[in-house]
């Protein structure tokens, strides 16, 4: 269950990220070298955004091993 809430928080970051870049106009500035490195910017903030929510729901159990 804390998986299915993790990949729903990433999905819904990862939304935000997407609409504010739409808003912002990236899609209009593809050969400015400026926006491209802002739009790369962006983009990993999104990244690291969604690396921390796992994180942060998971906790420790994506280190836990099952041994049978």
């Amino acid at each position: 269950m804390k998986l299915f809430i993790c990949f729903a928080l990433m999905a819904v970051w990862s939304a935000l990220i997407a609409v504010v870049m739409h808003f912002i106009g990236f899609q209009n500035h593809l050969h400015d070298v400026l926006w491209s490195l802002g739009a790369a910017v962006a983009l990993l903030i999104g990244l690291v955004g969604n690396v921390w929510i796992f994180f942060l729901v998971m906790k420790e159990k994506p280190w836990q091993w099952h041994v049978n």
